[in-house]
This record gives C-alpha cells, sequence and structure tokens, in this order.
C-alpha cells in the first residue's frame, strides 16, 4: 500500500481557515498534477487529505477516493515529522509513505525540524522546477511543465518591498498590502 502526501494546490485568502476554497488557478494546477500522478500511482494507494476544504479540492482532482485525517487539520503539529509519524502508525510498516515537495522547498529539506527521520520516514518525490536542478539521487523526481512563478520567488520579492502584480490574484495581492505579508523589518 502506498500513501501520497500532496499539499493542496493555491488557494482563496482570509475567512475560515477550514473553508477556503481552492482558487480558480488552483483548481488546474490540481487537476495538471492529478493527471501526472493517476498516471503513475500503484493499484493499492491510500490518500489521505485534510478536512480543510482546500485539501478536499485538490485530492477530488485525484477522482479517487480518499479519507480525511484530522492529524492533518490546520492547527495540528506544524512539522511533518510529526504528521509523518502519526500517519506510520495509523498505516502501520508496510504502506509506502511518499512526500511530495516543491525543489525550491526540497532545496531547504536539510533545515526542517528532524529532516533524517523526515527521509527515513518517507521516500521524497520532487516536482523539478527551472533553476533547482540538484536534486538528491534517492528522490523520485517528478517533471511537469515548469510554472512562471514559484512561491519562494513571491516571498524574496516582497521582502525586498517589490512589487508581485500578475504573479498572484488581485485579491491575494491586495491582501498582501493591507497586512504588510512577508515585509522585512528593518
Amino acid at each position: 500500500m502506498d500513501l501520497i502526501l500532496w499539499r493542496h494546490a493555491e488557494a482563496e485568502e482570509g475567512g475560515a481557515d477550514l473553508e477556503r476554497r481552492l482558487t480558480s488557478r488552483g483548481q488546474k494546477h490540481a487537476a495538471r498534477m492529478a493527471e501526472w500522478l493517476v498516471q503513475r500511482l500503484p493499484s493499492k494507494c491510500v490518500v489521505i487529505a485534510s478536512p480543510a476544504r482546500r485539501t478536499r479540492q485538490t485530492a477530488d482532482a485525484l477522482d479517487m477516493p480518499y479519507k480525511t485525517s484530522e492529524q492533518l487539520a490546520p492547527g495540528a503539529s506544524g512539522y511533518t515529522v510529526d504528521t509523518l509519524l502519526e500517519l506510520r502508525l495509523e498505516l502501520g510498516r508496510e504502506t509506502t509513505l511518499v512526500l511530495l515537495l516543491g525543489a525550491d522547498q526540497f532545496e531547504k529539506l536539510g533545515s526542517w525540524h528532524r529532516p533524517d527521520e523526515v527521509k527515513r520516514l518517507a521516500r521524497i518525490a520532487v516536482l523539478r522546477r527551472p533553476g533547482f536542478e540538484s536534486i538528491a539521487p534517492d528522490a523520485l523526481v517528478i517533471d511537469l511543465p515548469p510554472m512562471a512563478v514559484s512561491g519562494s520567488e513571491i516571498r524574496a520579492l516582497l521582502a525586498r518591498g517589490e512589487a508581485v502584480t500578475g504573479m498572484v490574484p488581485d485579491a491575494v495581492a491586495s491582501y498582501i498590502a493591507e497586512h504588510g505579508v512577508y515585509r522585512t523589518v528593518h
């Protein structure tokens, strides 16, 4: 049995956290990734989603059965290693856990809380992005058509006080400007 850990696609900002929906862009990205995953998933596969609406919408894109877990809910431990440990206890040793990461996050994996344990608990799958070509040989590399922008790039621009117009939906840009999100305090 395999388990795929797939972070939700782009979601709306604001409102009750559990009720936030995917944006139209997030729905398109979820569908594209689901199309890729469905072709590669093993026949015996378990998909578990957070009870948050955006994660259920992302899982719905697979058009496969899935279950929800409170361990993945907003407010649960923020550490991936804790989630993996809970899933290991729940699903047993025979289940292969796969953690799906963007290349930018994979590059930072060494700075995560207990990164060696994360790698021991789950097989790491990496979505390759331009500019992030150095990926460990033991990682499963997933090639998708590149997206025009990454979250890391957006956060870096904002930290420098630069505009992200056209890189995020207008409502998100307004929220970021209004609340000073990702701004570096000098």
